[in-house]
């Protein structure tokens, strides 16, 4: 696992401070974790799971999730197929490609909310 950040070699954004001794307990944490952390947002998302604090600026699932894919894009997104595979396609390309399109945090949070709406909306339905 090696995580990207900002284009200097840190994951955090501070520009001329290496902190590639953090890194490696990050890593570690993530190849761990992040599959389960990913799948368990997903479900919350999906309305599967409790979901609390979807986007805000202290801490949010949507801000997670964000994190982890400007952490590990490629790691993360094959850990969303799988949760992804009980949501209908419009609503899981919605997601997607949000994700993939590398949009703001902004953008992206109001998409996750927008994402939780849908599929909130649909399981009200029965759909």
């Amino acid at each position: 696992l090696t995580l990207h950040g900002n284009g200097n070699g840190n994951v955090n954004g501070n520009s001329g401070v290496s902190h590639n001794g953090c890194n490696q307990p990050l890593e570690h944490a993530v190849a761990q974790e992040g599959k389960h952390i990913t799948n368990n947002i997903i479900l919350a998302l999906i309305g599967e799971l409790p979901l609390y604090r979807i986007a805000c600026d202290n801490g949010s699932i949507a801000g997670i999730l964000f994190k982890l894919f400007n952490l590990c894009p490629g790691m993360l997104l094959e850990w969303v197929q799988e949760p992804l595979l009980k949501v209908p396609e419009t609503e899981k390309s919605m997601l997607m490609n949000s994700l993939t399109q590398k949009n703001s945090r902004d953008i992206f949070f109001s998409t996750c909310e927008r994402f939780v709406s849908v599929c909130s909306r649909r399981q009200k339905m029965g759909i």
